[in-house]
C-alpha cells in the first residue's frame, strides 16, 4: 500500500474488513522514488525540508544504480552478450552512462541543485542536525553553520594541550567560584561579552562586584550588552562601579530582526564602559565600531576579534592584564595576546576552556 497511513486509519476506524487499494503508477521510477515524491508533494515541506528529504533519496537512488550496474555487468560477463560492454584497456565495463543521481533527485523534489549539495553534506557528516532540519526545528543554513562549528572545534582540541605561559591563563568554572582566586587590584581592564537574555540578569551584579575588587584603581570595564534588558543591566552595574561612556557598534550586512511588539531590524550592539574610581582619562577613542560579518566558527556568540582590538588599544596599556570572565572561544584573550597585553580567561564550560587555552597558544605563538 503506497501512501497508505490515513486510509488504514480510516478503515480501522469504520471495521471495514480489508483495507481499499488502488494501483499506482510510479512512471518508470521506482516505489521509494515514488513515496518519497509523492510525501513531499502532499505535505508543506520548507525548502530546506526538502533538501534533506532530496539528499536521502540521492543516497538511495546511488546505491540502486551501483546495483543495477553490478547486476548488468554480472549478466553480460555471464552471458557473453558484448553488446552490452565496451573495453577500456583490460578492463570491461558496462557501455549504460552512469544515472546522474544528483540531477534527477533536485528534479524528483524541486530542489537546487547546490541546497541538495549542502543538505546531502550535513546528511554525512552530521546526521542529527540533519534531522533537527527535517524536522522543522532548525533552518538549513543554521545548521551547516553549526557541523562548521563542531567541526572546527573538534580539530581544535585535537591539538596537543598547550604548556603554561606566563602571558596568558584560562581559569575553568563559574566567575562566582574562581572569581576570587585573582588577586585584589590586579586587572587593567575587563572586556567581556555576558550573556544577553533575561535569566542571566544576575550575573550582571556579579560581574559589576567582581570589577570593582580586581580593576585596579581608575581601571575600565568595557562590555558588550543587549538592548532588551540595557536599563537593568546599567542599574546592576552602577551598584558598583562608575558609569563612563555609551559607546556602540555597527554590524556590516548582519542584522537582527525583533518579530515582538518592537518590530527592531537590529544592527547596532551598546558597549557599555564603567570605571571603578577614581574615574581616569583613557586614550582617545571613537564611541562608533563596526565590524565585519560576525565570526562563529568555534562558539555561536563569538564575536569579531577586529573591534575586540581595538578596544584593547584604547583602553589598556602595552603589557597590561585583561580579563573576560566569560570567554566563550576566547576572542577576547586572543585580542590582548594580539595587542602585545597579558590575558586571563574565565569559562565555565569545560570544552570550551580547552578550546581557549588551544587558542590562546596558537595566538601567544603568533605574537611572540
Amino acid at each position: 500500500v503506497l501512501d497508505g497511513r490515513h486510509r488504514l486509519r480510516a478503515a480501522l476506524e469504520l471495521h471495514l474488513p480489508d483495507v481499499p487499494t488502488a494501483p499506482a503508477a510510479v512512471g518508470g521510477c521506482s516505489e521509494v522514488e515514488y513515496m518519497v515524491r509523492a510525501a513531499v508533494l502532499r505535505r508543506h515541506l520548507s525548502d530546506d525540508q526538502r533538501a534533506i528529504l532530496a539528499a536521502r533519496l540521492r543516497e538511495h537512488l546511488s546505491v540502486e544504480a551501483k546495483r543495477q550496474r553490478a547486476e548488468a555487468a554480472n549478466a553480460a560477463r555471464w552471458s557473453g552478450a558484448a553488446s552490452l560492454l565496451h573495453t577500456v584497456g583490460d578492463k570491461e565495463t558496462p557501455s549504460k552512462p552512469q544515472t546522474d543521481t544528483r540531477a534527477l533527485a533536485a528534479q524528483q523534489l524541486s530542489v537546487p541543485r547546490r541546497k541538495l549539495e549542502q543538505a546531502g553534506h550535513l546528511l554525512t557528516h552530521s546526521p542529527d542536525l540533519a534531522e533537527r532540519v527535517l524536522a522543522g526545528s532548525v533552518p538549513l543554513h543554521r545548521a551547516l553553520s553549526e557541523a562548521r562549528r563542531q567541526s572546527d572545534m573538534e580539530n581544535l582540541l585535537r591539538q596537543p594541550a598547550p604548556q603554561p605561559s606566563e602571558r596568558w591563563q584560562v581559569l575553568q568554572g563559574d566567575l562566582r567560584e574562581v572569581g576570587p582566586q585573582i588577586a585584589p587590584a590586579s586587572v587593567d581592564l575587563i572586556l567581556t561579552d555576558p550573556p544577553y537574555p533575561g535569566e542571566y540578569l544576575p550575573l550582571w551584579s556579579d560581574l559589576g562586584q567582581l570589577a570593582a575588587r580586581v580593576l585596579k584603581p581608575g581601571a575600565f570595564l568595557v562590555t558588550y550588552s543587549g538592548q532588551y534588558y540595557l536599563p537593568e543591566v546599567l542599574d546592576r552595574l552602577r551598584e558598583h562601579l562608575a558609569y563612563f561612556w555609551l559607546a556602540g557598534m555597527v554590524h556590516e550586512g548582519n542584522e537582527a530582526r525583533q518579530y515582538d511588539v518592537r518590530r527592531v531590524s537590529n544592527k547596532m550592539k551598546p558597549i557599555l564602559i564603567f570605571a571603578r574610581p577614581p574615574v581616569q582619562q583613557p586614550l582617545w577613542f571613537e564611541d562608533l565600531v563596526s565590524s565585519p560579518a560576525s565570526e562563529k566558527s568555534l562558539h555561536p556568540w563569538q564575536q569579531s576579534i577586529g573591534p575586540a582590538r581595538y578596544l584593547v588599544q584604547r583602553f589598556s596599556r602595552p603589557g597590561a592584564l585583561v580579563l573576560d570572565p566569560f570567554a566563550g572561544a576566547g576572542t577576547f584573550p586572543a585580542a590582548a595576546l594580539a595587542e602585545g597585553r597579558r590575558a586571563l580567561a574565565i569559562e565555565i564550560e569545560a570544552q570550551c576552556a580547552e578550546v581557549v587555552r588551544r587558542r590562546l597558544a596558537g595566538t601567544d605563538g603568533e605574537a611572540a
